[in-house]
């Protein structure tokens, strides 16, 4: 239960913080070192405070986690039986057929042993004549889909990497 406290404390920080970095390291404890929430970069600290819940924060040389600013895609129309394989920035969107997918995050797990991507993603859904739907708001994890996956007749999507 901890563990999973921590990890929503370091989403609400990573949110709130400015991520111009391309990838933010996280440990292998899912926390982000204190020197990196206090200025945003690797080293420069210009801060005394001394926060107890990232004294766990492992020297960057270890880091197996990091948030990028890229994330790849799988989108595949279940009709036409035509995929693509689409990039996106975070807080870009893009259309495919008449579904808008937007990125907001994307974590990337460097280990070797068990390598995956995780995104957040929004699918809205657009047809003329209604408004639009969201028909899909959440994480999708590239190394299990049947996890998280995007439930439509037409439309299929798949996370593939972060970059």
């Amino acid at each position: 239960m901890y563990s999973y406290l921590k990890f929503l404390l370091v989403i609400g920080v990573i949110l709130l913080h400015d991520t111009s970095a391309f990838c933010i390291p996280i440990d292998k404890n899912n926390a982000v070192s204190e020197e990196y929430i206090h200025t945003g970069e690797e080293g420069n600290d210009h801060s005394t405070s001394n926060n107890d819940v990232f004294n766990e924060a492992e020297s960057y040389s270890n880091t197996e986690t990091n948030y990028c600013n890229i994330a790849k895609i799988v989108a595949l129309n279940k009709i036409t039986a035509k995929s693509q394989t689409l990039t996106f920035k975070l807080g870009e969107a893009e259309y495919f057929g008449n579904v808008e997918i937007k990125i907001h995050k994307c974590l990337k797990n460097n280990n070797p042993y068990s390598p995956y991507s995780s995104i957040l993603i929004t699918v809205v859904e657009s047809k003329t004549d209604e408004d639009p739907i969201t028909i899909f708001q959440g994480w999708m994890v590239s190394s299990n889909i049947s996890i998280s996956t995007l439930e439509h007749p037409i439309y299929e999507i798949f996370a593939k990497d972060c970059l």
